[in-house]
């Protein structure tokens, strides 16, 4: 069932719900004794949990509500969250040993405040993120075992990349998971201040700013760095940022208040670099506090 509008993130108005709602029925629509639902879509507005369950629940109907790791790990921060685990049997899986670690006390919490049994599924056998089938859709590379293929044909047919990063490293420009990043091709080479998604050659995808542009590569930092790349060439380059979301609202890159503050916080990156530095500072010393401890 695909939100119309979530109450924990912004979507984009060009990915709109009625896209999301054939990509869910290209994925499911053929399991046996499986429904793909339009009821938050038709619904309207704020897509609540508690909303869509008062909806379902019935007299002997049995109602589980499957959350991702992340999700899980808040879900006592949702609206009338009491009564979400009131109306239904909660089951949530995790990504890798670490976090289900983490799953497994939140689990506890919650089961102790609200007397409610919770179950935990190993993870999942095909272990990727939605990032990285966006960043090969923007690549062209080939990512059709990763999704069912007639989602693999919409991603393909509309083209651009659409995302929420993640991490500190662009602050104050990109806020993690706040943001939606709008991201397309490039035409041509890129330029001074352009924010390109690249991947490293160790396969890491990345998301910073050109600071100067070389004949054989690009020398790129994260706008809350102040380590510097270089190195990556045009061969790594994904796509290019052409926009952001922020509340709703979209701000080009060509907008003139948005390139102004970024020529401000590059032009003068040695003062920029020292401010990082030194606010990072308590940090790094109480990294070393620590290292000098567990040797002694």
């Amino acid at each position: 069932m695909p939100t119309f509008v979530p109450p924990h993130k912004t979507v984009d108005a060009e990915v709109s719900p009625e896209i999301r709602l054939e990509m869910c029925q290209a994925a499911f629509g053929d399991l046996p004794d499986t429904e793909v639902s339009d009821y938050e879509i038709s619904r309207g507005g704020v897509s609540y949990t508690i909303l869509t369950l008062e909806h379902f629940a019935a007299p002997g109907r049995e109602i589980w509500l499957l959350c991702g790791g992340d999700m899980f790990l808040t879900l006592d921060r949702w609206a009338r969250a009491e009564e979400i685990f009131s109306l239904a049997r909660i089951a949530a899986h995790g990504r890798g040993i670490a976090e289900i670690s983490v799953l497994y006390d939140k689990k506890r919490e919650y089961e102790e405040r609200f007397g409610k049994p919770i179950l935990l599924l190993p993870d999942a056998p095909l272990r990727v993120s939605s990032t990285k089938i966006r960043a090969m859709a923007a690549a062209g590379e080939d990512f059709g075992d990763l999704v069912p293929p007639g989602v693999a044909e919409i991603i393909r047919r509309d083209g651009r990349l659409v995302y929420t990063s993640v991490g500190d490293s662009m602050l104050p420009f990109i806020r993690s998971g706040k943001d939606l990043l709008v991201i397309e091709k490039p035409q041509g080479r890129l330029k001074k201040y352009d924010v390109p998604l690249y991947r490293r050659d160790s396969g890491q995808y990345v998301i910073h700013r050109v600071l100067k542009v070389r004949e054989n590569d690009y020398v790129i930092c994260g706008d809350n760095r102040w380590q510097r790349e270089t190195g990556i060439t045009d061969r790594h380059i994904l796509g290019v940022l052409t926009a952001i979301v922020r509340d709703g609202k979209t701000i080009s890159v060509q907008d003139r208040n948005y390139l102004r503050k970024v020529h401000l916080w590059c032009d003068f990156f040695w003062i920029r670099a020292a401010i990082l530095w030194t606010k990072a500072l308590p940090w790094r010393v109480r990294r070393k506090l620590r290292r000098w401890k567990g040797r002694a």
